[in-house]
């Protein structure tokens, strides 16, 4: 039986054209969204937690209530894995380096990655963002040295919005 709290996600969670959708069938409503649309990336690769937090305030759900999310995710994982707090990394990165297009972050990170350790910590320390994504960089090192699990990761996060929920994840191919 599924109970009134219920919602049913499914959702591209990293890499090329993330994407995120959500159907709760006591409202009736259904919200899907790829994550371009909110970023203005082309074939945006960062988690749609954006659009998660969109779900949540365009529905006007009380996350507090929700009981359970059931995710259907459109690959078998494996032993696919990401960096701890991969989307706050790259969200502060690319309004540190101010680009604009998927491009353009691309080269903004060969460029950042090429300088020499000094000059990569010196270029971060004139912007806010810039700063914000070296203190996750060196709190990843030092706390999280390995990757997360994908499966985990797609966790974790729903549990930061929907601390009260039983999240099960089903992987297809």
């Amino acid at each position: 039986m599924i109970k009134k709290t219920s919602i049913f996600i499914g959702t591209k969670f990293h890499n090329h054209d993330s994407s995120f959708f959500a159907i709760n069938p006591f409202s009736q409503s259904i919200f899907g969204m790829s994550t371009e649309r909110k970023t203005r990336y082309k074939h945006d690769f960062i988690p749609p937690i954006n659009i998660l937090d969109t779900y949540i305030k365009e529905e006007k759900i009380n996350p507090k209530e929700i009981k359970k999310i059931i995710v259907g995710y459109p690959f078998n994982t494996g032993k696919l894995s990401i960096e701890n707090n991969f989307y706050y990394l790259h969200k502060n990165f690319r309004l540190h380096s101010q680009t604009k297009y998927k491009k353009e972050v691309d080269c903004a990170y060969r460029n950042f990655w090429r300088k020499k350790k000094y000059s990569k910590l010196f270029s971060l320390l004139f912007s806010f963002f810039g700063i914000k994504f070296l203190f996750l960089f060196l709190y990843n090192k030092i706390f999280f040295p390995k990757n997360v699990p994908l499966e985990r990761a797609i966790k974790n996060t729903l549990k930061n919005r929907f601390p009260n929920a039983n999240i099960m994840i089903k992987f297809y191919d």
